[in-house]
C-alpha cells in the first residue's frame, strides 16, 4: 500500500508496503517470494494477482506471454486472524 498509514485501522487486515518489515523481521517482499518458492505450497489460498480482476485482459495477457512474464502493479492487503 502506497500510505498505509491512511489506511483505516482494523483487526482483520494489515496494511504494509512491500519493503516494510514484517513480524519475521524481513521484508514483506521476501516473505512472499519465499512463500512462492515452495512449489505447490499456498496455505493461504493466495490468488495469481491476474485472477483478481473482472477484466479478461489480464488473463489474456498471461495465456500470451506467461505468468512470469506478466507484472501487474496492484494495491492489496492481507487478511490476518482469520
Amino acid at each position: 500500500m502506497a500510505r498505509p498509514e491512511l489506511a483505516p485501522t482494523s483487526d482483520r487486515y494489515l496494511y504494509a508496503r512491500p519493503d516494510d518489515s514484517s513480524e519475521k523481521g524481513k521484508p514483506w517482499r521476501q516473505v512472499l517470494e519465499e512463500y512462492n518458492a515452495e512449489p505447490g505450497h499456498n496455505p493461504l489460498g493466495l490468488y495469481r494477482a491476474y485472477r483478481l480482476y473482472e477484466n479478461s485482459i489480464y488473463g489474456q495477457l498471461v495465456d500470451r506471454f506467461g505468468v512470469p512474464n506478466v507484472y501487474i502493479l496492484s494495491a492489496s492487503c492481507l487478511r490476518v486472524g482469520v
